[in-house]
């Protein structure tokens, strides 16, 4: 969210009123992502449900194939034959709580994880 008055009124964009279309967009800027090894067991459980949310998205939309261990080491065979494990996609999930931006000291909200599966390469 852009805070400087002058980029603001350069830009033409007005300052926030309490409108929900705004508030929603300061919501969404504020959240970030959280890492497994500084949550705390019950945040680790939330995000693990999330995480199977995210996962079942892929596959519901067919956008992974799930191979047997078997395949899994003929295709790691090949691409070490052939000098490729480099172009191996890495994924991984980033976790946020989608109530992040809108919690406060007077409106304590729970935790509401998210768990959206990434592709890194190159790791």
């Amino acid at each position: 969210m852009v805070s400087d008055w002058e980029t603001r009124s350069t830009l033409g964009l007005a300052w926030p009123t309490g409108r929900q279309e705004i508030e929603v967009a300061a919501v969404q800027a504020a959240r970030q992502e959280y890492h497994w090894r500084t949550m705390s067991a019950k945040q680790k459980a939330e995000f693990k449900k999330a995480a199977v949310v995210g996962w079942s998205a892929w596959v519901n939309n067919d956008a992974v194939e799930l191979l047997s261990p078997e395949e899994t080491k003929l295709v790691w065979r090949e691409l070490r034959n052939k000098n490729e494990t480099s172009k191996v996609p890495y994924p991984r999930f980033v976790h946020t709580d989608q109530n992040d931006g809108a919690r406060t000291v007077d409106n304590d909200l729970p935790i509401h994880a998210s768990a959206r599966l990434v592709v890194d390469f190159g790791m």
